[in-house]
């Protein structure tokens, strides 16, 4: 294992977590559909789950992950407010959660790519992590094939 690589991975899990967690509590105020909310709900629990699981590792390696940065907070507080602001539908909320899932599977399978000699825990959370986005992405699918409500 090497130390860098591996705080480095986890620091990453961590604010792609974080990110994605901030941006749904941005969107939750705009949704109107129950089934919607309770996928929400669950998509969550499991970056819940994802970003105390990081921190926990992290502490255990001597680091403390770094939250993303005011900045990196208000641009995505823009871009969502700027995606809804004349379309608050079911169907564009939907589509706004695919694509954050979609750019952070990019950017977690860049990261692992970076970081091949980091921790198996690590590198396991960091693939869970990858593997929540690719089911987010399926999950909020049917909001737009069917105009699912």
């Amino acid at each position: 294992m090497n130390e860098d690589q591996n705080c480095c991975l986890l620091n990453a899990t961590y604010q792609s977590a974080q990110m994605t967690l901030k941006a749904l509590e941005y969107l939750r105020p705009k949704v109107k559909s129950g089934n919607l909310a309770e996928d929400i709900a669950t998509l969550k629990a499991e970056y819940n789950d994802v970003l105390r699981s990081a921190d926990r590792l992290s502490r255990d390696c001597g680091d403390r992950p770094k939250d993303n940065n005011i900045f990196t907070k208000a641009g995505l507080w823009t871009n969502i407010k700027m995606k809804t602001i004349t379309d608050d539908s079911t169907q564009n909320i939907a589509q706004t959660i695919m694509i954050g899932a979609f750019m952070e599977v990019i950017e977690l399978i860049k990261v692992l790519a970076k970081n091949p000699l980091a921790d198996i825990e690590s590198v396991e959370l960091a693939r869970r992590l990858k593997e929540i986005n690719h089911n987010a992405i399926s999950t909020f699918t049917p909001y737009l094939e069917k105009n699912k409500e």
